[in-house]
């Protein structure tokens, strides 16, 4: 929801940044963008910009595809964690990479709502033609979705909107709800099943980010009008030591 044309999009991409290199100092940060986007955005150390020949007003299936490509590339050679430009990983979250899974996706239990969250996607390295697997799960459903009539009434043009939640919920099991646990998926991809309460929490009142958050959760998601919690965000992260 909101007026998303007021976003300032660079400084939400240089403050996802900068919170990232905050908590894991030791990590690669790669950005995948357009050939336009964020020009004025400084990109330092650990930091590689890739810009690709996207297709503007088909933002939701460029991005699944970005996706496949990258854990079907050299690049893929380590643990990945996928972010949505407004999902801050404010606390640490290496150990989650030591258990036993594949993919690690977010589930939340909202009516109406689906229950994967596409912004955070966790894939491990375990075994890399297993994540392969779901990526490409992830984007036949895509294609499937797009032929159905049904869908193309509620949705129109899913390449646009929607699709990539459609898909993603379809490659993970299909289900309206999932427990805190692991699976194993017809195609052999071994999924972990993760709250979105900490792992991709957003459904919180703005009052809550303050300095207890991070002992709540490792990935706050600012959807829609939560954009505007910025500032809250940043002193709250203040009290364990993140200088803005």
């Amino acid at each position: 929801g909101g007026d998303h044309s007021s976003v300032d999009y660079d400084g939400l991409l240089a403050l996802n940044i900068q919170i990232a290199r905050w908590t894991h100092p030791d990590a690669n940060i790669l950005v995948f963008t357009d050939n336009e986007s964020f020009e004025n955005v400084g990109f330092e150390d650990n930091v590689r910009l890739f810009r690709l020949n996207t297709k503007g007003d088909e933002p939701m299936f460029e991005r699944v595809v970005t996706m496949a490509a990258y854990v079907s590339s050299s690049l893929f050679n380590s643990p990945t964690v996928f972010l949505d430009i407004d999902a801050f990983l404010i606390r640490p979250i290496n150990e989650i990479f030591f258990e036993d899974f594949d993919m690690g996706l977010t589930h939340r239990h909202i009516v109406g709502q689906m229950a994967i969250n596409e912004g955070v996607i966790f894939a491990n390295i375990r075994d890399i033609d297993r994540v392969s697997y779901f990526f490409e799960s992830y984007l036949a459903s895509y294609l499937a979705a797009e032929e159905s009539e049904e869908v193309g009434r509620i949705y129109k043009n899913i390449r646009r909107w929607r699709g990539g939640q459609l898909a993603i919920n379809a490659a993970a099991g299909g289900h309206q709800f999932y427990a805190t646990s692991t699976a194993v998926t017809e195609y052999g991809t071994k999924i972990a099943y993760l709250p979105c309460s900490k792992y991709n929490l957003s459904q919180i009142d703005e009052k809550e980010v303050n300095s207890y958050l991070r002992d709540r959760c490792c990935i706050l998601h600012l959807k829609g009008n939560r954009k505007g919690w910025i500032k809250r965000l940043t002193k709250s992260l203040a009290n364990w030591g993140y200088v803005d």
